[in-house]
Protein backbone atom coordinates (compact mmCIF):
# COMPACT_ATOMS: atom_id res chain seq x y z
CA UNK A 1 0.00 0.00 0.00
CA UNK A 2 1.18 3.27 -1.00
CA UNK A 3 2.81 5.56 1.90
CA UNK A 4 2.86 3.38 4.54
CA UNK A 5 6.11 1.77 5.64
CA UNK A 6 6.44 -1.33 6.60
CA UNK A 7 9.99 -3.89 6.81
CA UNK A 8 9.49 -6.78 5.18
CA UNK A 9 11.49 -10.33 7.41
CA UNK A 10 11.07 -13.92 5.74
CA UNK A 11 8.61 -12.82 2.93
CA UNK A 12 6.49 -11.10 5.73
CA UNK A 13 5.26 -7.67 6.77
CA UNK A 14 6.51 -6.46 10.13
CA UNK A 15 4.60 -3.66 12.24
CA UNK A 16 6.55 -2.58 15.48
CA UNK A 17 4.64 0.85 16.78
CA UNK A 18 5.14 1.45 20.43
CA UNK A 19 2.67 4.80 20.69
CA UNK A 20 -1.15 3.43 21.50
CA UNK A 21 -2.10 6.75 19.41
CA UNK A 22 0.25 5.95 16.82
CA UNK A 23 -1.76 2.43 16.13
CA UNK A 24 -4.91 4.08 16.17
CA UNK A 25 -3.59 6.65 13.46
CA UNK A 26 -2.35 3.76 11.62
CA UNK A 27 -5.49 1.43 11.52
CA UNK A 28 -7.48 4.32 10.49
CA UNK A 29 -5.04 5.20 7.74
CA UNK A 30 -4.95 1.99 6.70
CA UNK A 31 -8.47 1.50 6.36
CA UNK A 32 -8.99 4.53 4.06
CA UNK A 33 -6.60 3.02 1.53
CA UNK A 34 -8.80 -0.26 1.92
CA UNK A 35 -7.20 -2.51 4.37
CA UNK A 36 -9.24 -4.89 6.77
CA UNK A 37 -8.67 -7.01 9.36
CA UNK A 38 -8.19 -10.72 8.49
CA UNK A 39 -9.17 -13.88 10.98
CA UNK A 40 -8.29 -17.39 10.98
CA UNK A 41 -10.99 -19.64 11.36
CA UNK A 42 -11.14 -23.22 11.55
CA UNK A 43 -12.11 -25.09 8.17
CA UNK A 44 -14.86 -27.19 10.40
CA UNK A 45 -16.31 -23.98 11.75
CA UNK A 46 -16.89 -22.46 8.27
CA UNK A 47 -20.35 -23.55 8.02
CA UNK A 48 -20.69 -21.40 11.09
CA UNK A 49 -20.29 -18.07 9.53
CA UNK A 50 -23.19 -18.15 8.60
CA UNK A 51 -24.29 -16.62 12.02
CA UNK A 52 -21.50 -14.39 11.96
CA UNK A 53 -18.05 -14.13 13.34
CA UNK A 54 -18.80 -15.13 17.27
CA UNK A 55 -16.34 -14.20 19.59
CA UNK A 56 -14.23 -17.46 21.46
CA UNK A 57 -11.98 -18.28 23.58
CA UNK A 58 -8.64 -16.33 23.76
CA UNK A 59 -5.20 -16.67 25.00
CA UNK A 60 -6.26 -14.93 28.31
CA UNK A 61 -8.17 -17.09 30.71
CA UNK A 62 -11.81 -16.38 30.32
CA UNK A 63 -11.43 -13.75 27.95
CA UNK A 64 -13.41 -14.28 24.86
CA UNK A 65 -13.03 -11.97 21.67
CA UNK A 66 -12.20 -11.94 17.63
CA UNK A 67 -8.70 -11.86 17.75
CA UNK A 68 -7.31 -11.38 13.84
CA UNK A 69 -4.59 -9.27 12.17
CA UNK A 70 -4.30 -6.01 10.84
CA UNK A 71 -1.92 -4.98 8.38
CA UNK A 72 0.40 -7.93 8.47
CA UNK A 73 0.19 -11.19 6.83
CA UNK A 74 -3.09 -13.48 8.33
CA UNK A 75 -1.86 -15.63 11.07
CA UNK A 76 -2.08 -19.50 9.39
CA UNK A 77 -0.37 -21.53 12.02
CA UNK A 78 0.79 -25.23 10.49
CA UNK A 79 -1.37 -28.01 10.41
CA UNK A 80 0.94 -29.99 12.63
CA UNK A 81 0.01 -27.62 15.00
CA UNK A 82 -3.83 -28.24 15.08
CA UNK A 83 -6.97 -27.81 12.96
CA UNK A 84 -6.92 -26.34 9.13
CA UNK A 85 -7.79 -22.96 8.92
CA UNK A 86 -9.19 -20.71 6.70
CA UNK A 87 -9.02 -17.03 6.49
CA UNK A 88 -11.62 -14.95 6.46
CA UNK A 89 -11.86 -10.77 5.99
CA UNK A 90 -13.88 -8.80 8.08
CA UNK A 91 -15.40 -6.01 5.29
CA UNK A 92 -18.09 -4.74 7.34
CA UNK A 93 -16.52 -3.23 10.59
CA UNK A 94 -16.32 0.45 11.75
CA UNK A 95 -12.07 1.17 12.22
CA UNK A 96 -13.07 2.22 15.86
CA UNK A 97 -14.25 -1.42 16.51
CA UNK A 98 -10.71 -2.61 15.30
CA UNK A 99 -8.37 -2.43 18.59
CA UNK A 100 -4.76 -2.86 18.56
CA UNK A 101 -3.42 -5.03 20.94
CA UNK A 102 -0.07 -4.46 22.21
CA UNK A 103 2.21 -7.78 22.08
CA UNK A 104 5.43 -9.60 22.77
CA UNK A 105 8.50 -8.58 24.64
CA UNK A 106 8.82 -5.06 23.40
CA UNK A 107 4.40 -4.70 23.93
CA UNK A 108 4.40 -3.35 20.54
CA UNK A 109 1.69 -2.86 18.20
CA UNK A 110 2.48 -6.00 15.63
CA UNK A 111 -0.46 -5.62 13.82
CA UNK A 112 -2.44 -7.88 16.48
CA UNK A 113 -6.35 -6.70 16.69
CA UNK A 114 -9.09 -7.45 18.49
CA UNK A 115 -12.69 -6.55 16.95
CA UNK A 116 -15.19 -5.20 19.24
CA UNK A 117 -18.33 -6.78 17.40
CA UNK A 118 -21.24 -8.53 16.54
CA UNK A 119 -19.62 -8.92 13.10
CA UNK A 120 -22.39 -10.76 10.68
CA UNK A 121 -22.56 -12.81 8.22
CA UNK A 122 -22.12 -10.33 5.55
CA UNK A 123 -19.24 -8.82 7.13
CA UNK A 124 -17.21 -11.64 5.95
CA UNK A 125 -15.62 -12.88 3.30
CA UNK A 126 -13.69 -16.08 3.03
CA UNK A 127 -10.41 -15.61 1.22
CA UNK A 128 -8.11 -18.74 1.33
Amino acid sequence: MEGVQREFFNNEKKISIQDPKEAREFIYKMFEKGERPCVSVKEKRLDELSKGLPPHSSWIPGFEAVVGTFGVEPYLPSIEFGDKRKVVRVNGIDPKNVQPRFTGQDKAFHGIVVLNGPIGPNSIEVLH
